[in-house]
């Protein structure tokens, strides 16, 4: 497997326990398991941790894009020889 793509998922796999997280964080202050303070301080550190994982996620789609064009053009310019 393409090691961008193995990457892809990797990240994808963070981003999904990251939305799965704050899923449980919103449940426990909805039940009162924790208090308002705690709840902001932790969803914001599992925002802050989603959308750098899914920056990172956009630059391996970039990268993945930018590789299978540079195999395009290889295999044009092989093909015209």
């Amino acid at each position: 497997m393409n090691p961008i793509k193995k990457d892809l998922q990797s990240l994808h796999t963070v981003t999904q326990k990251c939305l799965q997280d704050l899923l449980r964080l919103a449940e426990s202050f909805q039940s009162g398991h924790i208090n308002y303070q705690d709840t902001l301080r932790l969803s914001m550190i599992h925002t802050y941790v989603f959308l750098y994982v899914a920056s990172l996620i956009l630059d391996k789609i970039y990268e993945l894009d930018r590789s299978e064009k540079e195999d395009e053009k290889e295999q044009d310019h092989t093909k015209s020889n």
